[in-house]
């Protein structure tokens, strides 16, 4: 809200340990790749400057590495299915 000079703590749906890569595209919408304890892979968004966010719908539950961000609405995110097989994801988040 005021260019970083200001934090405030808020609760993620996942843990600090999860989470693999936080990326903002502008002040307000924001993505971050996480893979569960159990091997499962997400991605969440925030179009609020991280206050809220949001699960994202992926194709795959395989462990995700990092993402690309191309846009507000869309990105690609990379990681893999089986510890062997790579995937590289186009991901649209409106």
């Amino acid at each position: 809200m005021d260019a970083g000079a200001h934090w405030y703590q808020r609760t993620l749906p996942v843990t600090a340990d999860d989470i693999e890569w936080i990326g903002f595209v502008n002040e307000l919408v924001g993505f971050i790749t996480y893979n569960t304890a159990g091997g499962v892979g997400g991605l969440l968004r925030t179009i609020d400057g991280g206050y809220t966010w949001e699960t994202v719908s992926l194709p795959t539950t395989g462990q995700l590495a990092g993402a690309h961000l191309c846009g507000i609405n869309d990105m690609f995110v990379v990681g893999e299915v089986d510890g062997t097989t790579a995937i590289v994801l186009k991901v649209f988040g409106a």
